[in-house]
């Protein structure tokens, strides 16, 4: 093995005998400031001047096929197919595949992110068949965070209101969302509709910004979820705050 340093001058010379598997090695150089321009595919990881040895990352028999192959399996899923709650947790595990197909990494890391992600799939649910529809109503602030106050309304900005839908049945729905504030007599005093389509055994999530009035404090808010049609309630409503 040959190595240069930065300017192209020999540094050293030597034999190694490197096992399938091992993701450096430690070899000794001449001048403390020594770095290396290039053999056997390397990257230098850390140097330590003055201790004599330069680390050196190296991918060795590493073999990618099936990490490659669950990876493309992985991204061609569609995550209306699936329930929200396993989607969230199967994203990172597909990042990180993802990563490990471009990261030099030994044969151990790239069977652990092969079963990390073969695990990810596998605890996958497809939206089911039983004939129920559910509603998630979760409100947030401005900046996308969750409102988990129960007493008061954001001191500033606007209301997003996240809804998760699920349909369980084998018939397309269509809803008609209705985001209703009260003043503290219960009169209407603002009214905001959307109409969302929901696919047969899919999930959709929809956001909807619903502008506050600059006082706010003596009002609630009401979201519900009629038929277009016969504006007959298809579940019970969420109400902010949360009295």
């Amino acid at each position: 093995m040959r190595l240069y340093d930065i300017e192209g001058e020999f540094a050293f010379l030597g034999d190694f005998i490197i096992s399938a598997g091992l993701n450096h090695i430690t070899f000794p150089v001449f001048e403390e400031s020594a770095r290396l321009k290039g053999f056997v595919r390397p990257i230098v990881i850390a140097a330590s001047p003055g201790t004599g040895t330069i680390y050196i990352q190296v991918a060795i028999n590493v073999d990618k096929s099936v990490l490659a192959a669950e990876v493309a399996k992985a991204e061609a899923f569609d995550p209306s197919d699936y329930v929200p709650t396993d989607w969230s947790s199967f994203v990172p595990a597909l990042a990180a595949g993802q990563k490990a197909l471009t990261d030099i990494l030994s044969q151990v890391e790239v069977d652990a992110a092969v079963a990390r992600l073969q695990n990810a799939i596998a605890a996958l649910n497809p939206i089911g068949n039983t004939g129920t529809v559910s509603f998630i109503v979760k409100f947030r602030d401005e900046a996308g965070n969750e409102i988990t106050s129960e007493s008061k309304m954001p001191e500033e900005g606007d209301l997003t209101i996240d809804i998760d839908i699920i349909n369980e049945s084998l018939n397309d729905m269509d809803a008609r969302v209705l985001i209703a504030m009260y003043d503290s007599t219960g009169r209407l005093v603002k009214l905001k509709e959307a109409l969302i389509s929901v696919s047969a055994q899919k999930y959709l999530n929809s956001k909807i910004v619903f502008e506050l009035p600059v006082d706010r404090s003596v009002y609630t808010i009401k979201v519900m979820f009629w038929d277009p049609l016969t504006y007959v309630p298809l579940t019970g409503a969420a109400d902010f705050p949360n009295r």
